[in-house]
């Protein structure tokens, strides 16, 4: 019933225009934080278990929207260290900074606000009305007929060579079905991150509506030499072959998945 919950009350304030005023907007993340932390989050566990996993060096956080899983991981970066937070919806990256002001994490979480993708450019993005966490890119599969407005969008290649962000622990990959393109676009950091940890939401149902399908998402991280983990309620982790996951999936619609090279937890 929780995960129905928070998109009925965003409904609500939005049809009644009341998440213009910032008392409520605030009172409305607030929310938000406690459904994620109650309903969806395996993060906020795997890393109470499992900290090493962020090792020494930057993290990334791809499908930022209103900054809860940044506010996780920055609670566990190394010395020095920060989280590069990407989210290209411009209602969302307000509430991002906002939120950050809210937590004192300005000097720690920066705000990059691109989409990120395959390789730089712009694209088109479907922002959905009835949910502020289900925005989505236009594929030539995925074309909506409401709205949609331009943003940029980079790699994660380019970015970080451009910056030159050498070392990179963790990236926390949430983009409603375009992972496979966000994925595509950080081989380079790949190959120099032997000890790298990457996590992404995986549902078959999403990828295939923008057009990927699903195995491929699962052999591109094989196929570089990573383990596949699933991570459960409790943020253990259990290695995961296409059979595990896919009835995983069946209970619940989608999974958090983790990669590592090789997979040591247990």
């Amino acid at each position: 019933m929780i995960r129905t919950a928070l998109p009925a009350l965003f409904r609500l304030l939005r049809l009644n225009r009341l998440l213009s005023q910032p008392l409520v907007e605030d009172l409305f993340l607030r929310a938000f934080f406690a459904y994620k932390r109650l309903a969806e989050d395996s993060l906020a566990r795997l890393l109470a278990r499992h900290p090493e996993l962020v090792g020494d060096g930057d993290v990334l956080d791809i499908g930022a929207n209103v900054g809860y899983t940044a506010v996780v991981l920055a609670r566990h970066l190394a010395p020095g260290h920060g989280v590069w937070a990407f989210e290209p919806e411009p209602v969302n990256i307000r509430r991002l900074s906002r939120v950050l002001r809210r937590h004192a994490l300005t000097e720690v979480v920066t705000i990059v606000g691109v989409a990120v993708g395959e390789r730089e450019g712009t694209v088109e993005l479907w922002r959905n009305e009835q949910h502020p966490g289900d925005h989505r890119v236009v594929t030539d599969v995925f074309r909506p007929k409401e709205a949609t407005l331009n943003v940029p969008v980079v790699s994660i290649d380019a970015f970080t060579e451009e910056r030159r962000i050498g070392d990179v622990g963790f990236i926390k990959i949430d983009v409603q079905g375009y992972e496979l393109m966000v994925a595509r676009g950080m081989s380079r950091l790949l190959e120099r991150s032997p000890s790298i940890s990457v996590l992404f939401e995986y549902d078959p149902l999403l990828l295939s509506a923008l057009g990927t399908a699903p195995r491929e998402l699962l052999d591109f991280w094989r196929d570089r030499g990573f383990e596949i983990g699933l991570i459960m309620r409790g943020g253990d982790v259990v290695a995961a072959d296409d059979g595990a996951i896919a009835a995983a999936v069946e209970k619940s619609g989608y999974v958090d998945l983790l990669c590592r090279r090789p997979m040591t937890l247990s």
